[in-house]
C-alpha cells in the first residue's frame, strides 16, 4: 500500500496539474456565458450586417483616399531622386497626409471604414519617412539604419569632418533601389526600410487561406461584440440612475473592451501581418513579443507592436540621443508623437477631436514611472498593467469617442 501511494504521488508530480488555474478558467468561462445570456435576455439580437451603413459617399471617399495614398508614395520615391533636402520631403509628406485626413473627414462617414483607411494612410506615411531617412543617413554616416545604429555610439563633433569625405565617397558609389523594390517595401509588413530583406523560398497558400479565414472570423467577432455588447453598455452608462448601476455598466463595458482588444490584436498582428508576410515572402514574422506577461507598462510598449517600436527607435529615439538629448526626453517626445497620431486617427474617424486619446497615451509616461517600482514584484506588476491599460485605460478612452458619437447621431429612444 505504501509503495502504491508513493507511485501515485510521483505520477501527480510528473503531470504538473494546476488545478486552481483550471478552476479559474472554468469560472471565467461560466461568467462570460452568464454575461452573454443576461445581455440576450435584456436586449435580444442587436447585430447588424457588416458595413450595411456604407453610403456611395463612403465609396467615393475610399477611391479618393487610395489614389492620394498612391501618389503620396509615388512622389516620395521621385522626391528621393530629385531633392536632397530632408525637411522639404517631410513637409511634403505631412501636407499630403493632412489633405488625406481632410478627405476622410469630408467623405467617410462609417467609423470602421474611416478608421481602417486612416491606419493604412499613417502606415504609408511612416514607411515613406523611413525611406527618406534611410538615404539621408547614407549621406550623413555612410550607411543606412544598420550603420547608423553603430555610428550613433561612436560619432562625435570632432570626427564628423574626418568621416565626411568617406561618407561622400560611399554615397557616390551607392545606387538607390528600383521602383519595384520600393513597391515591395511598401507592401511588406515592416515600417523600416532596409537595403535587403530575408525572403522565404515559397508561399504556403493553405496556410495563407487558413490565416485569412481566421482574420475574417475575427473581424466579424469584433463587429458582433461592438453591436451586441459594447454599444448597449455605452447607452447603459449614459442612462445609469445610481452609483451601483453605473459601476455595473462600467464593468460590463470593461469586459467588452478587453475582448475587443484581444481579438483586434489577434486579427491584426497574428493573422493580417502574417498573411502579408507569407504573400510577399517576407521572412521576418516577429511582430510582437509576449506582452501579456509583462510586469510593467514600459515592457508592454516595447513588446506589443514591434514594427512601430523599431520605427520610433530608429527614426526618433536614436537621432535625439545622438544629438545630446537625454533618454528620458527622447522617450517623452516619442509618446508625444504617438499621442498625436492616435488622436489624429481616432479623432478623424469619429469626426470629433476631444483630446481624450491624446491624454491617455501621453499619460503613459507617468504610468511607466509608477509601474517601474513593481518590477521586483512581477505578478503585481502584471495585475496593474491589465487593470490600468485594458480595463480603465486606453480602450475605455477610445469608447468615450464612440459614446459621444452615438449620443450625437442616435437619439436615446431605447431604455437599456
Amino acid at each position: 500500500m505504501e509503495g502504491s501511494k508513493i507511485l501515485v504521488n510521483k505520477n501527480i508530480k510528473k503531470r504538473k496539474i494546476d488545478g486552481l488555474k483550471n478552476l479559474s478558467i472554468i469560472i471565467s468561462f461560466i461568467a462570460c456565458i452568464r454575461f452573454m445570456f443576461a445581455n440576450y435576455k435584456k436586449h435580444g439580437i442587436l447585430i447588424t450586417l457588416p458595413l450595411q451603413s456604407l453610403l456611395f459617399k463612403d465609396i467615393q471617399g475610399l477611391f479618393y483616399i487610395l489614389i492620394m495614398n498612391f501618389f503620396k508614395c509615388l512622389f516620395a520615391f521621385c522626391n528621393e531622386y530629385y531633392f536632397n533636402n530632408l525637411i522639404f520631403k517631410l513637409i511634403f509628406l505631412l501636407s499630403f497626409e493632412i489633405f488625406i485626413g481632410y478627405l476622410n473627414v469630408k467623405y467617410i462617414q462609417n467609423v470602421y471604414f474611416s478608421l481602417s483607411l486612416l491606419i493604412l494612410s499613417v502606415t504609408f506615411l511612416m514607411k515613406t519617412i523611413s525611406f527618406h531617412i534611410y538615404f539621408y543617413r547614407i549621406l550623413t554616416f555612410g550607411g543606412g539604419n544598420e550603420k547608423f545604429n553603430d555610428a550613433s555610439k561612436k560619432v562625435t563633433h570632432k570626427t564628423c569632418s574626418i568621416e565626411n569625405t568617406k561618407t561622400k565617397h560611399f554615397a557616390s558609389k551607392y545606387t538607390k533601389p528600383s521602383f519595384s523594390y520600393y513597391l515591395y517595401f511598401i507592401c511588406i509588413p515592416t515600417l523600416c526600410f532596409r537595403k535587403k530583406y530575408k525572403i522565404r523560398k515559397n508561399r504556403n497558400w493553405i496556410s495563407i487561406l487558413n490565416l485569412f479565414l481566421r482574420f475574417l472570423i475575427s473581424i466579424l467577432l469584433i463587429m458582433f461584440i461592438m453591436d451586441q455588447y459594447a454599444v448597449p453598455c455605452i447607452y447603459n452608462i449614459e442612462n445609469s440612475r445610481d452609483i451601483i448601476s453605473l459601476i455595473e455598466n462600467v464593468l460590463d463595458l470593461s469586459i467588452s473592451t478587453t475582448f475587443l482588444w484581444l481579438i483586434f490584436f489577434y486579427s491584426c498582428f497574428y493573422c493580417f501581418l502574417n498573411i502579408l508576410a507569407r504573400i510577399t515572402k517576407y521572412k521576418n514574422d516577429k511582430f510582437y513579443k509576449k506582452w501579456w506577461n509583462v510586469s510593467s507598462i514600459r515592457q508592454f510598449w516595447s513588446c506589443w507592436n514591434i514594427p512601430v517600436h523599431e520605427w520610433f527607435k530608429e527614426v526618433v529615439y536614436i537621432p535625439l540621443v545622438q544629438n545630446n538629448y537625454s533618454k528620458s526626453h527622447a522617450s517623452c517626445f516619442i509618446f508625444f508623437l504617438s499621442a498625436i497620431l492616435h488622436e489624429y486617427v481616432i479623432g478623424a474617424s469619429t469626426k470629433m477631436f476631444k483630446g481624450w486619446i491624446f491624454l491617455s497615451i501621453f499619460s503613459q509616461i507617468f504610468l511607466i514611472k509608477i509601474s517601474d517600482y513593481t518590477c521586483c514584484f512581477p505578478n503585481l506588476g502584471n495585475y496593474l498593467f491589465w487593470c490600468s491599460f485594458c480595463i480603465i485605460g486606453q480602450p475605455m478612452c477610445m469608447f468615450l469617442y464612440y459614446r459621444a458619437l452615438y449620443l450625437k447621431n442616435v437619439p436615446l429612444e431605447m431604455s437599456m
